[in-house]
């Protein structure tokens, strides 16, 4: 050997040295049995070892020590030297301490050039964040198919034009098909074919384009029989980044049984309605005969007041089928001008009467103010008023006040407080439709009739309530 060739010999091995040594990257060197294994200080640290000299002492079998598996490492060296060029593989290794870590391996077969001897030369690239990442997706990907497959709403995502791209079981089961494939594949205009009516898909459609989602929207669907049942969506429109559709994502749950129920129960408020109204009209009818006697003059006032108690359930009786209508949109009335003020007193005065121990407190701002008129329909404002005030002087216990404010501006606003807090269970719906709680004889449709009227008259109603401030109902509505 020349000396130059010598000084190149000490060059090179100075340079695979300082490489070796100070590579961000694990690297190592070893017989193929794995034995005169010799690691870099990345390496090292990649094992749970302090430093190389810690790894060499502590390391006389890699296969067996820093391999999960060891008969993988094996198999591939037997892979390594029939294809000796660089081979990348994927391994799980152990930590000393009991952790591991997961890495890709860069590894190649070289010789040492004076005695022919085999080595393996191995990079180690530590990939685990990554491939917990993958793992994470994997398990996320597995969760949700799970509840996809296995929910008891229906699940689907379709295209603007109503193309099925993906449904559930349960979204195929609802509407009479086997699987969601026979859904898919049957179904090409589902405006027609899973819809009773199809303007109903249109208005959802018009609802999405305006705000890219529906929320509750109830629709009667079809079945692949033709048989219909009733289904509430809620839907959301997808759109890429420049705000163009992609498609549609919607949940949908059969409420078939809760119309029902609804139903019945119209039935039996209208059959109600009819069979009261006739004997309250016998009782007008027997009120104004005693009001022509003699012998009753001096019980009149006591006479009267019975007659307009009864016009009253005559009226509420008629504001049954007036709330339907009003739910309907299909309700037509004229307004005249209305006194607010002189309308609570009104409604007060009747209802102490029946809550003698109780007391109410009635407040004008401005002071000066002694009339309010709003425009409205008497029977709507009487029984939107009437309703909040009843409800209030329930919730309050005896020889308590309830609070009525009436501020005058350029609107009138009204507020009726009392110190208890609405139940929690109510607090969400307190003017839903039969929402009721701590009541046994409540309907939960005091609040909810209340709220219709005032709406219907162009007011709007809201509640806030506390368990340390109590409940206030608030009442708004435009001067006449």
């Amino acid at each position: 050997m020349s000396n130059n060739q010598a000084i190149d010999d000490t060059f090179h091995q100075s340079l695979f040295r300082a490489i070796f040594e100070k590579a961000p990257i694990g690297v190592f060197t070893s017989r193929p049995d794995g034995k005169n294994f010799d690691a870099n200080p990345a390496l090292a640290a990649m094992l749970g070892y302090e430093s190389p000299q810690a790894t060499r002492a502590n390391l006389s079998e890699i296969a067996t020590q820093i391999f999960h598996n060891p008969n993988l490492p094996i198999e591939d060296v037997e892979v390594i030297q029939k294809a000796p060029d660089l081979v990348m593989l994927s391994y799980e290794y152990a930590r000393p301490d009991g952790s591991s870590f997961t890495a890709f391996l860069h590894i190649c077969t070289v010789h040492e050039p004076y005695t022919g001897t085999p080595y393996i030369l191995g990079l180690v690239e530590d990939i685990t964040d990554a491939h917990d990442l993958q793992k994470k997706l994997r398990e996320s990907e597995q969760r949700y198919r799970s509840v996809f497959e296995n929910a008891p709403v229906g699940i689907y995502q379709s295209t603007v034009d109503g193309h099925y791209l993906n449904v559930n079981p349960e979204f195929a089961r609802m509407h009479g098909y086997a699987t969601p494939q026979e859904l898919i594949d049957d179904v090409r205009d589902s405006s027609r074919q899973l819809y009773a009516d199809p303007n109903r898909r249109l208005q959802l459609l018009k609802i999405l384009q305006e705000k890219n989602a529906a929320t509750n929207f109830e629709a009667l669907s079809r079945r692949k029989d033709g048989s219909t049942f009733w289904t509430m969506r809620n839907v959301r429109l997808m759109c890429d980044a420049e705000g163009k559709p992609i498609h549609i994502k919607g949940f949908v749950t059969d409420i078939s049984e809760r119309k029902q129920l609804e139903a019945m129960r119209e039935d039996v408020e209208r059959i109600i309605r009819h069979d009261l109204k006739s004997p309250v009209i016998a009782m007008l009818a027997g009120l104004k005969m005693l009001s022509w006697r003699d012998s009753f003059q001096e019980d009149q006032d006591l006479v009267h007041e019975l007659q307009e108690t009864a016009q009253r359930m005559l009226a509420m009786l008629d504001l049954s089928s007036v709330l339907y209508k009003i739910e309907q949109g299909i309700y037509d009335y004229e307004t005249r001008p209305v006194d607010v003020v002189s309308l609570l007193g009104d409604i007060a005065d009747s209802l102490l009467t029946f809550h003698a121990s109780k007391r109410i407190a009635m407040h004008v701002q401005p002071r000066e103010i002694t009339e309010c008129h709003i425009m409205g329909e008497p029977l709507l404002m009487r029984t939107a008023l009437e309703n909040l005030l009843k409800n209030a002087l329930e919730a309050t216990p005896d020889l308590d006040e309830v609070t009525v404010r009436i501020t005058v501006d350029t609107i009138c606003t009204i507020a009726i407080h009392n110190a208890q807090p609405v139940p929690e269970a109510v607090r969400d719906r307190f003017f839903e439709k039969y929402a009721t709680a701590g009541k046994t004889s409540g309907t939960g449709l005091g609040t909810y009739s209340a709220k219709m009227c005032t709406e219907a008259m162009g007011g709007c109603t809201e509640m806030t309530t506390s368990d340390d401030e109590g409940t206030t109902v608030v009442v708004q509505f435009p001067l006449a």
